[in-house]
């Protein structure tokens, strides 16, 4: 008999799955990079004049000026990947709408479902946040609204024409990669936004009094959004806020936070964490000035 939280073992090569907040099975999508990357990266260190030392970070995560995330973005922007392997598409594509939204323009609620057929190769079986980066930037986000575009469809064959005719007006620029803990924070204290790797193992939806999840290390198996960075002075440390893609009825109201020793050591090693500080300005859309947070 398994109960919400629990991880199934699938057969070898398949996806394992975690049984959801509603009982339902939910695939654990996230796939190792390929050895030869299908886009090159630039790295944030070498875009940026130098990186934040952790006493600036501190600084602009405690300012009176910076809006927390959960103020930002409330429980309606929570995803749904239902069973699926979707996460890495879910992720890019609620990374994308917060970039689009940081930066002053109208919310567009964009489709998970698109963003992975980008990266599955036609499968149901996971992708990998380097494809995931790929399709962000070379063919974009298509609205969830756009006329012939099915809920929960993962095949590129099934996607209407007017999902990627549409998905021009929503493409990622300027996406870096991180490498290291001081080069995410400082991304995130900067006001950019993530999508970065976790691994679901143990007690991963259970939430301490932190709001932290009870997860551990591992390689990997899990793409989530990455939204903010919170100085905790109860706990004394850095926690990454992060919407999950699982409905509002999972963590709290769909978020959890992470810390970096506990969640991300192994896994920004193993998987390219990219961030985002601008998407391209919808000629559909209002187009004010970019501001960083």
């Amino acid at each position: 008999m398994t109960k919400v939280g629990e991880i199934v073992k699938t057969a070898p090569g398949q996806l394992d799955e975690i049984i959801g907040p509603e009982g339902n099975r939910i695939k654990l999508g996230l796939r190792k990079p390929p050895k030869e990357l299908p886009v090159t990266y630039a790295p944030l260190v070498g875009a940026l004049p130098r990186l934040l030392t952790y006493d600036e970070i501190k600084a602009r995560c405690e300012s009176v000026d910076r809006r927390p995330s959960r103020d930002r973005w409330g429980p309606d922007t929570i995803k749904d990947q239902d069973g699926r392997g979707a996460c890495q598409g879910y992720a890019s594509a609620g990374m994308a709408e917060r970039v689009r939204e940081s930066s002053g323009q109208k919310r567009v609620v964009l489709s998970g479902d698109f963003s992975y057929s980008l990266a599955n190769g036609g499968r149901d079986q996971g992708s990998a946040l380097s494809r995931g980066f790929m399709a962000a930037t070379q063919v974009g986000y298509a609205p969830e609204d756009t006329p012939g575009l099915k809920r929960w469809e993962y095949r590129k064959s099934h996607m209407p024409q007017a999902a990627f005719a549409a998905a021009s007006r929503f493409k990622g620029i300027d996406g870096f990669y991180c490498e290291t803990q001081q080069e995410f924070f400082t991304a995130l204290a900067l006001g950019m936004i993530g999508v970065i790797a976790v691994h679901v193992a143990g007690a991963f939806s259970q939430l301490d009094n932190y709001g932290i999840s009870q997860g551990g290390n591992g390689d990997g198996n899990h793409a989530v959004c990455a939204d903010d960075l919170v100085y905790d002075r109860r706990l004394g440390g850095f926690k990454i806020d992060s919407p999950n893609s699982w409905k509002r009825t999972w963590g709290d109201n769909g978020r959890c936070y992470y810390t970096f020793e506990r969640h991300l050591r192994r896994t920004i090693e193993v998987h390219k964490f990219y961030v985002f500080p601008i998407l391209t300005q919808d000629p559909q859309g209002d187009n004010p000035p970019q501001v960083l947070v």
